[in-house]
């Protein structure tokens, strides 16, 4: 029976290689796909030199620079997104310490999104929608925002393709390894951000409707023999990931069950948090595109799903299932529904605007003329010259100086050992970021220690000034006030140093 297996399972392999040989765009539609992927990588260049934000300096701080075993062991606040922390772990204790040599890897499964997206479109539409789709994923303003950023978001929404692309070859074809894969992905999913429950409940809500009107490859005998693999790889998948959560819920279970970012919101006032939180999330995804894109994409949506029949290969809309799944998981768990939380649904979004659009261009039908693909061309052409102007000015985005990085490479001049830095909490870790890719030797943050000179840094900003500062600090670190004096301001930023009382 073992030999059996083993022999079908090979045979699946060798199955899964030439399924994914077939999904590569052999064909006219080659080189514009690997243009469009050009534009994403020169898209996405200018973003890796931007200074560090606070969520990354924390998460570099304290899940990046130490141990392995710390990065999958604490949790002791949700920045840690597990996976995406373990992979520039690696990248730090291999050298890469500086923010951009971090930002590649982002930057990498964000390109990666573009080929994703034309798969995944080709295979429930056609060619059309697949590469309009990979247009818009590789300039999409909010993916190139997490194209950059060392957290898990990029992460979660590059799974989330894969998973669909995987689940719907498997819809189509029964494939033990590709089941295989479907449970790792979804198990480093959600080791990434347990957000990735919105993507899996999506696929098996979409998966179990299609089971159930018969929308399945011949390879599987009857309902059911589909239905046990549907089965057995779900619960293979919360079986995985506990695995891989085994070390925090061993040393961090408290603050893993009981952060802010998993306590329901009441039933009271969840209506109107979700009604808030869909406008917040629509200005934050609209607010750099053109009107005229974002009614097109408005339009494409709606079109897709009211001509479904008609334009896709399979028989169960996928956006119904984003509305059971989606629905289904707020009402479970009541989230607080931040803008990033839906980053996994950006490019399968995408994907249904670009089938409609294409469907609507091809209901034209004058003189069969290929309008979708005129409309295609007039968008990579407007790409090209976006993309162009952008190449001469790249080395110009790395020359630049933040302001909190010109008051680290002044004080990396001035400090001395006994030297203490003070900073508000909430900006402290960009600039202990900063200060220790200069100096890793000397610890300038640590207000337990002794010393003999002290730098206030006041950011001007949500009411912090120097009145503040000296309220919150002077009396507990014996504040000479006699010896305050200003040293640099850049921007909103200054820096002052003063003496303890001897």
């Amino acid at each position: 029976m073992i030999k059996t297996f083993s022999a079908d399972f090979w045979e699946d392999v060798k199955s899964f290689a030439r399924e994914v040989l077939s999904l590569l765009p052999f064909s006219t539609h080659t080189f514009l796909l690997i243009f469009i992927i050009f534009a994403a990588i020169i898209a996405r260049i200018p973003k890796i030199g931007l200074s560090i934000t606070h969520d990354e300096a924390y998460t570099y701080l304290a899940f990046i620079r130490g141990s392995l075993f710390q990065t999958v062991s604490d949790y002791h606040l949700p920045n840690n997104h597990v996976f995406s922390s373990v992979l520039l772990n690696l990248v730090y204790h291999l050298g890469g310490k500086e923010i951009w040599v971090l930002r590649i890897m982002p930057l990498t499964v964000g390109v990666l999104m573009v080929p994703a997206s034309y798969i995944l479109g080709k295979r429930l539409y056609n060619p059309a929608t697949g590469t309009l789709a990979a247009l818009m994923v590789a300039f999409f303003p909010t993916l190139l925002q997490f194209s950059f950023l060392i957290r898990g978001y990029i992460l979660v929404a590059f799974f989330t393709l894969l998973a669909f692309i995987l689940g719907n070859e498997l819809r189509r074809k029964k494939n033990r390894f590709s089941w295989l894969l479907l449970v790792i992905i979804f198990s480093l999913g959600f080791f990434t951000i347990p957000t990735m429950f919105f993507p899996f409940l999506i696929l098996y809500f979409w998966l179990l409707f299609s089971a159930y009107i018969g929308d399945f490859g011949g390879s599987y005998t009857s309902k059911w023999d589909f239905l046990r693999y549907w089965l057995i790889s779900g619960f293979s998948t919360a079986f995985l990931t506990t695995i891989l959560y085994l070390p925090i819920l061993l040393f961090s279970r408290d603050e893993f069950f009981a952060n802010n970012s998993v306590i329901p919101v009441p039933w009271e006032i969840l209506p109107d948090r979700m009604w808030g939180k869909f406008l917040n999330t629509w200005e934050v995804w609209t607010r750099a595109i053109p009107s005229w894109m974002i009614w097109a994409v408005v339009f494409g949506s709606i079109f897709a799903f009211f001509f479904h029949k008609k334009l896709a290969n399979h028989r169960i809309p996928m956006q119904l299932a984003f509305i059971v799944g989606i629905t289904t998981v707020i009402l479970l768990k009541r989230p607080n529904s931040w803008p990033r939380i839906w980053s996994f649904s950006i490019a399968p979004l995408l994907i249904f605007a670009s089938a409609g659009i294409v469907g609507a261009f091809r209901k034209l039908k004058i003189k069969k003329n290929p309008f979708e693909w005129v409309f295609i061309g007039l968008m990579s052409f407007l790409a090209f010259i976006y993309t162009a102007q952008l190449i001469p000015n790249l080395p110009g985005y790395f020359a630049g100086k933040s302001n909190t990085q010109a008051i680290a490479d002044f004080l990396d001049e001035e400090l001395r050992t006994d030297d203490l830095i003070l900073i508000n909490t909430t900006s402290a870790p960009i600039l202990e970021y900063e200060m220790l890719i200069r100096n890793e030797t000397e610890n300038y943050f640590d207000r337990k220690k002794t010393y003999g000179r002290i730098f206030l840094v006041v950011q001007e900003w949500n009411g912090e000034n120097l009145d503040t500062m000296l309220e919150k600090f002077a009396e507990p670190y014996r504040f000479d006030l006699d010896t305050l004096q200003g040293l640099r301001s850049y921007g909103n930023y200054h820096l002052y140093e003063v003496f303890p009382l001897q």
